[in-house]
């Protein structure tokens, strides 16, 4: 294979990938010192992608990718924006969302991003064709939603309802499907549930939490609140694991009761607590959680008790074929979500 063959087939997988999406092609000068090759066999190199459709030069003589092929069929690009926080469901979405690309032959591409200010979301959101936004655990500011708005590009956000601001959202679960879970407990004589969280607070957590607070009120229930919600970039396992200890050592946590946990993280770290104890979840203490998380509640021993996900492929699919067409032509409500979710019993929930 010639040297700018080569050269080449690596600038068209970079642009595949929509490396070049987010910052700008290299000049055949770059380009050479790179791939430590002549500057002629760079700009061969370039000639034959611009030839091909794929780069096309601006009026400033930089290079670009070339959005409008002509004829020739594009590849969409589609953007999953993340935060480096940990997040259960990062993993899940970007497994959802590839399988979603695969059959439409486009492309999915992680980027990562560490405040509502960083200048990547609204690079990614105006460089690729479309975007999936996984929001940090706090609101998105209405800065943030005006700016996404007037891009008038294809954006979905992704466990936040958006509706309201006329961006589409995305949610798998909402948190009234939460008194599912809790009725399960119900059903099982538990009258006293108390509640564990230690994620950073966002509208999804609140919402979990006054579901909680609803269910005790509508039963003649009893609970207590544990919201011990630990710093961002800290680990919400870690910190469920070191809460329960302490509660349970102060007699705060009895057994008999219920624990429901507003997420997989605290109930990973309670279930942890509880067996250092000496103490059988499902026996000594029921625990559930109000999500799966990253799809491993049947795999765990025990198997935790949750509110599993429905398919989320349908729903994915609305959003993913909007985005093919452009942003044009959104299907139905805004606030795009499974009607109902399932109650997975495990092992850590058992009568009273």
């Amino acid at each position: 294979m010639a040297k700018y063959e080569y050269i080449a087939r690596l600038l068209e997988n970079r642009i595949r990938h929509g490396d070049y999406l987010l910052k700008e092609v290299p000049s055949e000068r770059e380009l050479a010192l790179e791939a430590q090759v002549s500057h002629m066999t760079a700009r061969k190199a370039i000639l034959h992608l611009v030839d091909k459709g794929l780069l096309v030069r601006r009026p400033n003589r930089r290079l670009a990718v070339r959005r409008d092929r002509g004829n020739a069929r594009k590849q969409v690009q589609i953007a999953l924006l993340s935060s480096p926080y940990p997040n259960p469901y990062l993993e899940l979405w970007h497994l959802w969302l590839n399988e979603m690309a695969r059959e439409r032959e486009c492309f999915v591409r992680v980027i990562g991003y560490c405040h509502w200010d960083d200048a990547v979301i609204l690079d990614t959101i105006e460089g690729f064709d479309g975007t999936f936004l996984l929001p940090l655990s706090d609101q998105i500011p209405l800065s943030l939603i005006r700016r996404i708005k007037q891009a008038g590009r294809p954006v979905v956000i992704l466990g936040q309802d958006t509706s309201e601001h006329g961006i589409p959202s995305l949610r798998i679960t909402s948190p009234s499907m939460v008194q599912k879970l809790l009725d399960h407990l119900g059903g099982l004589g538990h009258r006293h549930v108390d509640c564990l969280n230690t994620q950073p607070p966002d509208q999804v957590i609140r919402a979990r939490i006054d579901q909680w607070q609803l269910w005790l009120a509508a039963h003649g229930g009893t609970g207590t609140l544990f919201d011990e919600p630990v710093r961002v970039y800290h680990s919400p396992i870690r910190g469920a694991c070191e809460t329960v200890r302490r509660l349970l050592d102060a007699g705060e946590l009895k057994p008999n009761a219920a624990l429901f946990c507003v997420t997989t993280s605290a109930a990973l770290g309670a279930l942890r607590a509880i067996y250092e104890k000496g103490l059988k979840a499902g026996k000594d203490i029921s625990v559930c959680s109000a999500e799966d998380g990253a799809d491993v509640a049947p795999y765990l021993t025990p198997a935790l008790t949750c509110l599993r996900d429905r398919d989320p492929k349908p729903y994915l699919g609305v959003c993913v074929d909007w985005i093919l067409r452009g942003g044009e032509n959104w299907v139905g409500p805004l606030a795009v979500q499974p009607a109902d979710a399932m109650v997975f019993e495990g092992e850590t929930s058992g009568r009273r």
